[in-house]
């Protein structure tokens, strides 16, 4: 993208609007902090002598992935995002619980993943990762397990409640006890949360 471009975005930043009139607020990073964490995350890179961070908001319905450059508003797509930078690109994509990637392509075609803003829920596990690195494999193979289990038990369950609209019936529909429908169900929203930090995807168990 070219400096002039760069420069429109930025201009607009600093009048507190961008093209579709966005607020103040959104034209300057603001930091992930307190329980902002439960919904919000940010990945930060240096690239070009400038800061650029990949700012994200879970709850918001339209899946609006925003760029910043020195903390100034450039760019916002919807996932899957394309950020084109002078030599490379940063591509971002959201899952259902948190970020399938957020990378950034080179010239010549090399990956690298960003990585989370220090603060972020993100850093948090990924610094679990590097200081506990058995416990955090656990806690991935459990995550795996349990949202394997959740398939398996919950899917044909939820099939067979539309069977009267579909009018199809799973051939195996497991009768568990409501209580242990309910400890599986938290226990894969927790299990999909922990993938979903750790940027881990399979279109099967994650979405």
């Amino acid at each position: 993208m070219s400096d002039d471009v760069w420069d429109g975005a930025d201009r607009r930043a600093e009048d507190g609007r961008a093209d579709d009139g966005r607020s103040r607020r959104d034209a300057t990073f603001r930091p992930v902090r307190g329980w902002a964490v439960l919904w919000r995350s940010a990945f930060v890179l240096w690239h070009g002598g400038h800061e650029y961070v990949v700012d994200v908001d879970f709850l918001d319905w339209d899946e609006r992935i925003r760029l910043y450059r020195d903390r100034r508003l450039v760019d916002e797509q919807r996932s899957r995002a394309r950020f084109e930078l002078a030599g490379a690109r940063v591509e971002a994509r959201m899952s259902l619980y948190g970020m399938r990637y957020v990378r950034v392509v080179d010239a010549v075609g090399d990956v690298q993943d960003v990585p989370p803003m220090p603060g972020t829920a993100e850093a948090w596990r990924d610094r679990m990762d590097r200081e506990r690195p058995t416990a955090s494999r656990a806690v991935g193979v459990v995550a795996w397990v349990v949202l394997v289990v959740a398939l398996v038990t919950q899917v044909p369950q939820l099939l067979d409640l539309v069977s009267g609209f579909t009018g199809w019936t799973p051939p195996f529909v497991p009768d568990l006890p409501a209580p242990a429908n309910t400890v599986l169900a938290v226990a894969g929203v927790v299990a999909a949360v922990d993938r979903g930090l750790r940027r881990r995807y399979h279109p099967l168990l994650d979405d």
